[in-house]
């Protein structure tokens, strides 16, 4: 399939620029957003990046790049902003297996930045399984110095329907029932075998390669049009909801490339120059 464009002519275009940007700079600081953060949403927040490539293979090996924006509530609030980045690299290591290598910026209002650099094998299966990971996390304070007592190095492993974790040296077992994902795996599997995921199975997810919540489910919402800065594009939507977080909604290209995942105020825009 193709990604869609809507086109209009010269005058038809730059009339209803006018309009929108006019409406934007009227927007009150104390405007609401009104409605959960979307396409349309991001676009009247001038959020969006220029319209995304049309050719993806999720097959492929990929490098896929997200700045992190959030919402404050408001349009025209200047605490909308982006806060962070997110760098996904996917190589094929085996014919079963996958590796999915990322890096995780974030930097808060008292000045530290979190920085989370993770790997996680994957299984080459329709729902990703996660076989094992490592992470490290790192607070950083604005002049450079690390926040030792606040690090965190974590590995993991899946034996049989069992998670052993090690948390700086600490071990522990955790049992879970079903399939299971985790964040960056069900990045990739959804990209692969989007409509896999419309049959109402339900999964664990494993959140930050550390936290299990159960009874998740990827619920299809459609395709449809959407508003993405000045221009248009077709995406499909799923929403993924379960127990232990805030529904995350995700949005794909017709190519099947993730453009946009959201949760609450927290935006990930994919965007080559982040």
């Amino acid at each position: 399939m193709s990604l869609s464009f809507q086109i209009r002519d010269t005058h038809e275009q730059m009339h209803g620029k006018r309009k929108r940007e006019s409406r934007r700079q009227q927007a009150p600081i104390g405007q609401v957003v009104g409605q959960p953060l979307s396409p349309l949403t991001l676009s009247e927040m001038n959020a969006l990046p220029s319209l995304p490539s049309q050719s993806f293979d999720a097959h492929s090996n990929w490098a896929l790049h997200y700045h992190i924006f959030a919402s404050r509530g408001h349009l025209g609030s200047k605490a909308n902003k982006v806060m962070g980045r997110l760098s996904l690299t996917r190589t094929a290591s085996t014919d079963v297996e996958v590796v999915i290598a990322g890096e995780q910026r974030i930097a808060y209002a008292v000045g530290n930045e979190r920085r989370m650099i993770a790997q996680v094998h994957l299984s080459r299966d329709a729902s990703g399984t996660p076989r094992k990971w490592s992470m490290s996390t790192r607070f950083v304070s604005r002049s450079g110095t690390v926040r030792d007592e606040l690090n965190l190095d974590l590995r993991g492993q899946v034996h049989g329907k069992t998670i052993a974790l090690s948390r700086n040296g600490r071990q522990s077992q955790v049992p879970f029932l079903g399939n299971l994902c985790c964040d960056w795996g069900l990045i990739d599997t959804l990209q692969r075998n989007p409509h896999d995921w419309t049959n109402g199975n339900t999964f664990a997810y494993l959140e930050e390669f550390q936290m299990l919540k159960h009874n998740h489910q990827l619920i299809y919402g459609g395709l449809s049009e959407q508003a993405w800065g000045e221009s248009k594009i077709k995406l499909h939507q799923f929403h993924q909801l379960g127990r232990g977080i805030g529904p995350i909604e995700y949005w794909l290209t017709e190519t099947g490339l993730l453009v946009l995942f959201t949760t609450f105020s927290i935006a990930y825009i994919l965007d080559a120059n982040a």
